[in-house]
């Protein structure tokens, strides 16, 4: 008989798959959420109504992600600020397109992202016609914009792949 103190190893084997698969099916949720939604909010832009708006500020940001490890690169993102009239309102925006997918470590693609966008340029906005707070300039889906999803399946995948691993351990 085991003491009350000591653990089957595979007792403890069978809970680290069960807690990794839970942990890849919550991924899998979230992502699957935010990328659906990002997807159908960009196709959904496609016949957005549009307003002339104009460019308030536009640069390239750099940003670290870890202050520990100064070995990481360095990621930078165009930040374009605009302003659009809209039913005798006035909005600002900082949204581009739906991929979210501007930056990356190439300063030099971030900039020319950045340079389409200079300040005091008029620009054509696309805005939600049910809220109009929520506009971007580039409608519609680029591939970037299915990044998400794709993250999503692929937490999926892992933690069908976990459940079985889970079943067959518990026997």
């Amino acid at each position: 008989m085991k003491a009350a103190a000591q653990q089957d190893p595979q007792d403890s084997s069978t809970r680290t798959i069960l807690l990794i698969t839970l942990a890849m099916f919550a991924a899998a949720i979230f992502f699957i959420l935010w990328g659906g939604h990002e997807v159908m909010t960009g196709y959904a832009s496609k016949k957005w109504p549009v307003a002339e708006g104009k460019v308030a500020s536009s640069y390239v940001q750099k940003q670290v992600r870890s202050i520990k490890d100064s070995s990481k690169k360095p990621t930078y993102y165009p930040k374009v600020r605009y302003e659009y009239p809209v039913g005798g309102n006035r909005y600002a925006g900082e949204r581009i397109s739906f991929s979210g997918g501007e930056g990356g470590e190439k300063k030099s693609e971030a900039e020319a992202v950045a340079e389409r966008y200079p300040s005091g340029q008029k620009v054509m906005v696309y805005y939600d016609p049910n809220d109009p707070a929520r506009a971007v300039l580039q409608r519609g889906l680029i591939w970037k914009t299915f990044m998400p999803l794709a993250a999503g399946l692929g937490f999926l995948v892992v933690g069908i792949v976990c459940l079985k691993a889970y079943r067959k351990d518990r026997g």
